[in-house]
């Protein structure tokens, strides 16, 4: 039954792609008992199912979140050597700035892994198992703060003296952050390119 249904598919496909004709051979000799048929030739396919023969396969969610908590942390990297700019902080302030960052990245790290604990439990159909799963992720999403609020833990870290320079970088560090990503100008519908970068 399944490989009607396939090949049924595969026939509609052909069809809906006006490649009229071809998607009879695919039918022929199909009943229950049937075993697989040969795959049929290239020219019967349709060009997206000979495409997506070539492409990679989609690639883990697992991957995607990993690279976008690395993201993270290459991010508060960045900001912990811009808003040091300029300021020599004793080792004590060291540790105290690391132990502020490391914290907020492992919260987040937590987060992403109750999501996909959440992502999981929806999957099942399970009502109690996502209830309980939703609530462990707001839970942690409580802990995690937003930037501006551990520049000022960290600011709370420094003294007096350090406080201009590093309330001029962390300045610095907010407006590289809020740049547009540079992207090339379009070009208008004469081939000009665009003056303006404007959403």
């Amino acid at each position: 039954m399944r490989l009607i249904a396939t090949r049924l598919h595969a026939g509609i496909a052909l069809l809906s792609a006006g490649v009229i004709g071809t998607a009879l051979p695919l039918f022929a000799g199909c009943t229950e008992e049937a075993g697989p048929g040969p795959e049929p030739p290239a020219a019967t396919r349709s060009a997206t199912q000979v495409e997506m023969e070539g492409l990679p396969s989609k690639p883990d969610a697992n991957e995607g979140r990993k690279q976008r908590l690395q993201n993270k942390e290459n991010w508060w990297n960045h900001a912990r050597e811009v808003l040091f700019t300029d300021i020599e902080i004793s080792a004590e302030q060291a540790r105290g700035v690391d132990a502020i960052l490391g914290e907020q990245l492992d919260k987040r790290a937590q987060h992403q892994q109750r999501d996909v604990e959440l992502r999981s439990a929806r999957k099942s159909g399970d009502p109690e198992r996502s209830g309980a799963a939703y609530t462990a992720v707001l839970a942690i999403r409580a802990q995690i703060k937003e930037p501006h609020e551990i520049y000022e833990e960290i600011r709370a870290l420094l003294s007096e003296e350090q406080y201009p320079q590093f309330d001029m970088n962390r300045a610095r560090h907010v407006a590289e952050s809020q740049a547009p990503a540079k992207q090339p100008a379009a070009q208008d519908e004469r081939g000009d390119r665009a003056t303006s970068t404007a959403w």
